[in-house]
């Protein structure tokens, strides 16, 4: 039910506005016809008859590379003309004429294109936009033509126009796609931003230069294009989109681009120049950039983006336009920021620098799609998404594409593709799933809006006045679609006068708070493609009866705010006059402020790891992904002795890794000594750690090699051990002291597991070099006396065949003091193995963790719900990639030689409905494996086909498999008996692939927090880059859930791909800081700013035992004043490939110490001791104890 309208004026608005504010009732909510959202109207029905004619033969002509390049589609703009409450549409026919629909009853219209003097030209005509360009207080409209003046009506108030470019300055004579109008200097009149595409495709194919218009004010504009800063390069833009990406009051303003020419984003300086920010702002863009819109999807407050492509909804789709990539890869390996063929959803940090969330969202892959509109439609209180689709001819089929290869004339070609048939596809809705989902799910059907065909330019508005958004598009050689909206929830639409700022308020931010939330418009006119529509700001507010307050952000910079806002009704607010000025605008790059700061130059840790240039994709065509820049490892120990902790960086292949020695006051410098690893460039160094091998009272440095540079057996891939002389430095142990196997190894993990005083370790096998997913085996190394002997067999039966290990972790999994150990792998289920009295046994499945198939990268442990046992924390490929995966639908991975030629390939396959599909297309598979070509002569062919009608079951049936089946980043939730439930993280962890981990108290609240290091830049070109996040802090509630933090909470940052993740006590101040390592960049270190009311310690332990000093395998209960109790566990390395400093961060609120501490021992033993907070850093020692129980 809609409430009748009370405003209440907030303090912000003067009292003698109350007046000026004008509000109208919604007019009562149509009436559903069915199940559906919408209803389709007959044009019969609404008087919207109108047909889109293509009748130029030189569009199949000597224009043919022009139309279907960039100038085939057509555009709408809704809008109230006439100034009688009721919205109009003006409908671009390509040929003409076009038509202006008056609306004159509710849903009734009537054409009075003619008498209004808006027919428009003779030549063909693209984007229509509605805007008060002479800020006189009615609607003016600009249309867009190929190689033809654009046309300027000027309206006279009463829907009479006069034709006015060239007295205008703007009868631009281009490829005019549309007109984009935005007061981006904040002087009160509205500015021009024209789009093209190609004019003239033999003398420029690349397109034409967009320009640039600045209003005068006096009726004419200027055009300031290369003085304003935009780019003189010439492009094929499909779309201009003003917004403001960083939230700072000033237009900015991104721009679509089709085909290899760069998507710009350019920042309003507020000085009337702009700065083109894409490659600091967004981590990759789509490839043939069409449609794009704005808007907040996550009721965060900041405003997202949604750039289109032309990724297809189906595997048939997508492998019958999959032509060869080959020749692409070094048009994607040169850019700064790749353009992918798939939407691109950039989601708004609150940085300079967005995160992209197409996958995840679902709205990744929409055909080939034109519009895009992010609207309420369901008036839930949310954004959803309407694209429409289709072409006049499918120009990617790959098999129309080689037969092009073939034709010797143009005319040929044209001939050819004029005869193939049109590309109808259906125009497809997605309703957003809401709070913290960051997910859409398709509604196409249950909306009732499955057209099929081809359709281009759209438009949302309030045809009818009843409170939600009517939808209307154009479509190729036929009619108009309209549909009427018949949601039953409630809804506020907000209109604005401006008075110092443009008359609709065009450019202002509008925010409405309610129980759904925080929900914002910006007021813009052009969007999607090629149209405009209504100027009004439409919230959604489902159940609710009123907003508790509205907020407009006017251009001017005058601010006010309305409470207690009842729904129900369109609310005209007119913009007071207070003196207020514009605020400035904000700074390209800002330092972020939160509970971390970066601060690796005000530390000294300058260290880069520089990875070598090679492809291993080379040998392996068809590999997923890169295996040779997975490095990146982190070890802080007392290296040389001091007191203090100092940081081993490992190197790369080609660079040595580097000694950071700590100066005792918060400084670290480049340990400049002859050291052992400085000759080792040949080794890519995976993981360091800092142990007492020989129990001299001195840290030594095992290094793990791994990497796929060379071949199985090379030298380069031997781990090295380097004993401590003294003071830091080092010498090469003897090669009779451990085992050094040549296999590419990655994880390297320490523990007294036997307890007889000193340290082994479990060594995880990476991959065999050329032969992923072949793994080489891992080992168990017993500490005997110093030497180190391989016990893998004698001790742990079916440990050596763990997989592609990339993390493990020495723990107490089942709560009976004696140290298991879990291993996860990538494409395995993480295996435990418990510790029965020294032996090893396989306890996965009774653990509850043999259906948990991952692309497992690392794992750290902490008692996150505070229950006195240990979870754990596991990285996986999260949520935001091409792939999908569940127990019944497991994603595959076969090798084989399955042509029999000696040479064994790789296939991934994945499940659509129940059919089991080939992943890689027809190009790439037969460059890999020749005789496919043969056997699929087209791609129609290989898009039909299954797994099984591509390879030979038999060859199928005898390869090495590997699978997934959960892809989701998560906690292992203990019951204390050692059986597991898998939970995922929030939706916000899920955004990349999780490296680096550190768990423990960040935020001194008592609760265990998460950091991690994300992203992946080494997937197939095919595929992309796995580099949507930026690092995330999660906030532990101490009940094994978590909250996201945005940069600006948390202060981190972390840009690109990074690996290691460790925790230490950088500056002596008792909290947990950061350090992170980056491939092919330099480390990252954040300081921890602590809190208020806020408190933490740092707390070590001193064993008895000369080969284990920092006591690695100990495990703590903490008892706090107020008598809850948590268990920490003393790890020596944790994470991915990573050792934090050798202490435990205890965090509390004031009056709530650390009071005790009970300790189980590496050797078993127990005892309690008292914690002294009073200061910062605490150490325990090791005295006679009782033995465990």
């Amino acid at each position: 039910m809609k409430t009748l309208p009370i405003i209440l004026i907030g303090l912000a608005a003067p009292a003698c506005l109350l007046a000026a504010n004008k509000s109208t009732p919604f007019a009562p909510q149509s009436s559903p016809q069915g199940d559906t959202l919408f209803t389709k109207l007959a044009a019969e029905s609404t008087g919207l008859v109108t047909h889109n004619t293509y009748a130029d033969p030189a569009m199949w002509g000597d224009k043919y590379n022009e139309f279907q390049g960039g100038a085939v589609g057509t555009g709408l703009a809704a809008g109230d003309v006439d100034g009688d409450g009721l919205v109009d549409l003006y409908v671009v026919n390509k040929t003409g004429p076009n038509k202006l629909f008056r609306q004159v009853a509710p849903l009734k219209f009537e054409d009075i294109a003619q008498s209004a003097g808006v027919l428009g030209g003779d030549s063909w005509g693209t984007g229509s936009t509605f805007a008060d360009v002479d800020n006189d207080g009615d609607l003016d409209l600009y249309l867009c033509q190929f190689d033809a003046p654009n046309l300027l009506y000027i309206n006279n108030g009463k829907g009479v126009f006069t034709e006015s470019a060239a007295q205008a300055g703007v009868a631009v004579q281009s490829g005019s796609v549309v007109g984009a109008f935005e007061d981006y200097d904040r002087d009160g009149d509205l500015d021009l931003f024209i789009l093209t595409n190609v004019l003239d495709s033999t003398g420029h194919p690349e397109g034409e230069p967009d320009m640039l218009f600045r209003n005068k004010g006096d009726g004419t504009f200027e055009n300031v294009t290369a003085a304003a800063g935009i780019d003189s390069d010439r492009g094929k833009g499909h779309s201009a989109t003003w917004w403001d990406a960083d939230g700072d009051g000033w237009a900015d303003l991104f721009i679509s681009n089709d085909f290899e020419a760069p998507d710009h984003l350019y920042k309003n300086n507020g000085d009337g120049t702009f700065t083109d920010i894409i490659e600091v702002a967004f981590p990759h863009t789509a490839w043939y950039s069409m449609g794009s819109d704005f808007g907040d999807i996550n009721n965060d407050g900041r405003l997202d983006l949604l750039s289109a492509d032309m990724a297809n909804t189906t595997h048939f789709k997508s492998k019958v336009t999959m032509g060869d990539m080959g020749g692409w890869v070094d048009f994607f390996d040169a850019q700064h920021t790749p353009q992918y063929m798939k939407n691109a959803v950039f989601l708004n940090s609150g940085t300079h620098r967005f995160m992209e969330v197409a996958k995840m969202t679902g709205l990744s892959s929409t055909d080939w799609t034109w519009s895009t509109r992010f609207e309420d439609f369901d008036n839930d209180g949310w954004l959803d998404l309407h694209v429409t689709n289709g072409m006049v001819r499918s120009f990617t089929d790959s098999d129309m594409v080689n037969k092009i290869k073939t034709l010797k004339s143009k005319r040929q070609i044209v001939a050819l593709v004029k005869n193939s048939p049109v590309l109808r596809e259906k125009n497809l809705a997605f309703r957003n799933d809401g709070a913290d989902t960051l997910h859409f799910s398709k509604v196409t059907k249950e909306w009732g809006l499955e057209d099929e065909g081809v359709s281009f330019g759209s438009v949302a508005a309030d045809f009818d006045n009843d409170g939600d958004l009517d939808l209307a598009y154009t479509n190729y050689e036929s009619g108009l679609s309209f549909y009427r909206n018949d949601s039953q929830n409630n809804s506020l639409i907000v209109e604005l006068a401006g008075r110092n700022s443009n008359r609709y308020g065009i450019g202002a931010r509008v925010f409405v708070k309610s129980s759904q939330g925080t929900q914002v418009r910006k007021l813009t006119v052009a969007r999607g493609v090629l149209s405009s529509s209504q100027p009004i700001a439409h919230f959604g507010l489902g159940s609710d009866n009123a907003a508790s307050t509205v907020t407009v952000q006017w251009p001017s910079g005058e601010m006010q705010t309305l409470t207690n806002v009842p729904a129900g009704q369109r609310l005209r607010i007119e913009e007071p006059n207070t003196g207020a000025v514009a605020n400035k605008p904000k700074p390209i790059h800002t330092q972020v402020a939160g509970r971390f700061t970066e601060s690796s130059a005000k530390l000294g840790l300058d260290f880069k790891r520089s990875e070598v240039t090679f492809n291993d994709m080379d040998r392996q065509p068809l590999l997923p992904h890169r295996m040779n820049t997975l490095g990146g490892g982190i070890a802080i120990g007392d290296a040389d002795g001091d007191g203090d902790s100092d940081i081993y960086f490992s190197g790369a292949a080609g660079h040595a890794g580097a000694l950071y020695l700590n100066d005792g006051q918060g400084r670290y410098a480049a340990d400049t000594r002859s050291q052992p690893w400085s000759s080792k460039t040949q080794t890519e160094e995976m993981a360091p750690l800092w142990i007492d091998i020989n129990q001299d009272g001195q840290l030594d440095l095992y290094i793990t090699s791994g990497s796929v540079e060379v071949e199985a057996g090379d030298a380069a891939l031997a781990d090295y051990l380097y004993l401590n002389t003294g003071h830091g430095q080092f010498t090469e142990a003897d090669a009779s002291d451990y085992p050094a196997p040549t296999s590419s190894n990655s994880v390297v993990a320490a523990a007294d597991f036997d307890r007889d005083g000193d340290l082994d370790l479990f060594i995880g096998g990476r991959v065999v070099p050329g032969e992923f997913p072949r793994a080489p085996n891992s080992a168990l190394l017993v500490n005997e006396n110093g030497k180190l002997v391989d016990a893998t067999d004698r001790l742990a039966p079916g440990l050596a065949e763990s997989g592609m290990v990339t993390a493990a972790l020495w723990t107490d999994a089942d709560g009976d003091s004696q140290l298991d150990l879990i291993v996860v792998a990538e494409l395995e289920a993480p295996k435990l193995m418990l510790n029965q009295n020294g032996r090893f046994i396989n306890a996965s499945e009774q653990a509850g963790l043999s259906g948990l198939k991952g692309f497992w990268n690392s794992l750290a442990s902490a008692d996150v719900d505070n229950d006195g046992d240990l979870d754990y924390v596991l990285g996986n490929l999260g949520l935001n990639t091409k792939y999908k995966a569940s127990a019944a639908h497991p994603f595959k991975i076969y090798f084989n030689d399955f042509e029999g030629t000696g040479k064994c390939n790789v296939v991934e396959a994945k499940f659509e409905g129940e059919t089991l599909l080939p992943v890689r297309g027809r190009s790439c598979s037969s460059r890999a494996m020749p005789s496919l070509a043969t056997k699929f002569p087209t791609y129609h062919d290989y898009g039909v086909a299954s797994l099984d009608s591509v390879y030979a079951l038999e060859k199928l049936e005898t390869s090495l498999v590997k699978e997934a089946t959960e892809l989701g980043n998560g906690i292992l939730l203990n019951d204390g008996q050692g059986a597991f439930t898998f939970k995922r993280l929030p939706r916000i962890a899920q955004t990349s692939p999780v490296y680096g981990i550190a768990a423990t108290d960040f935020d001194g609240d008592g609760n265990i927090d998460l950091a991690l290091a994300q992203n992946f830049n080494g997937p197939q070109v095919e595929t992309g880059r796995y580099d949507g996040a930026i690092g995330l802090l999660l906030i532990g509630d101490g009940a094994g859930n978590f909250r996201g933090t945005d940069a600006g909470e948390s202060g981190i940052l972390i840009e690109d791909e990074a690996r290691g993740l460790a925790v230490a006590d950088l500056n002596n101040d008792g909290w947990a800081d950061l350090l992170a390592s980056r491939p092919n960049n330099s480390v990252q270190a954040y300081l921890n700013a602590g809190g208020v009311d806020r408190h933490s310690l740092a707390l070590s332990l001193k064993g008895k035992d000369a080969g284990n000093r920092a006591a690695f395998g100990a495990k703590v209960l903490v008892t706090y004043a107020d008598g809850t109790a948590q268990a920490y566990e003393l790890a020596a390395n944790s994470g991915y490939l990573s050792q934090s400093e050798s202490a435990l961060f205890l965090g509390y609120k004031t009056g709530k110490p650390p009071v005790s501490a009970k300790i189980t021992w590496p050797d078993g033993t127990q005892s309690t001791q008292a914690i002294d907070a009073t200061h910062t850093r605490v150490v325990l020692q090791q005295t006679t104890g009782l033995a465990a129980k």
